[in-house]
């Protein structure tokens, strides 16, 4: 079994949920330029950014996604803004299989309008980056065998690692699933 773990805007291949994964899975962990979401988000704006992003922000932390998909990933797992990077593989049919979105920003970024493979998305509920209720409503709206985990956490998720969360969504969504990418 073989993780693709996408990391957030602040995250890196050296982050602690990205040596956590390396340490205990199969784990390929690309380096995603985030230089044009961030000055995107820096910039001033009138309204919900999800309503005026430019596709450009997506282009760079796609392609980098994409060159480390592999015909052995088992799973995509998305942190944040990878968890938008992760809504574009699957919006463009690159990516059918189990997906664990962890304090996903897809929703803030549209990036996503439904699951394809089965999925779950970990959020805290404590997250004042990205507020939990829009993603639990979107994996309502989607339906089983979609799921929501609110947790108590805030953005960082740091308590996952430690508590098994994260190892039992794995466990959980690769148990009878081989590689999905097309």
């Amino acid at each position: 079994m073989q993780v693709l773990f996408l990391h957030g805007l602040e995250g890196s291949p050296q982050g602690k949920k990205a040596q956590w994964l390396l340490a205990n899975y199969d784990t390929r962990v690309p380096s995603l330029d985030t230089t044009q979401a961030q000055n995107f988000l820096s910039s001033p704006r009138d309204q919900d950014f999800s309503l005026d992003k430019p596709a450009h922000i997506f282009e760079a932390p796609v392609k980098a996604a994409l060159s480390a998909l592999t015909a052995q990933t088992s799973i995509i797992i998305g942190s944040s803004f990878g968890g938008a990077v992760l809504g574009q593989l699957v919006e463009k049919g690159h990516w059918e299989g189990p997906c664990i979105f962890l304090a996903s920003a897809h929703v803030k970024f549209d990036t996503l309008s439904s699951f394809v493979g089965r999925s779950i998305c970990i959020h805290g509920t404590a997250d004042t980056i990205v507020p939990s209720s829009p993603v639990a409503a979107f994996v309502a709206q989607c339906g089983p065998p979609h799921e929501f985990w609110g947790i108590e956490d805030n953005h960082s998720l740091s308590s996952i690692r430690e508590s098994g969360v994260l190892a039992n969504a794995i466990t959980q969504l690769t148990t009878s699933t081989e590689g999905n990418a097309r």
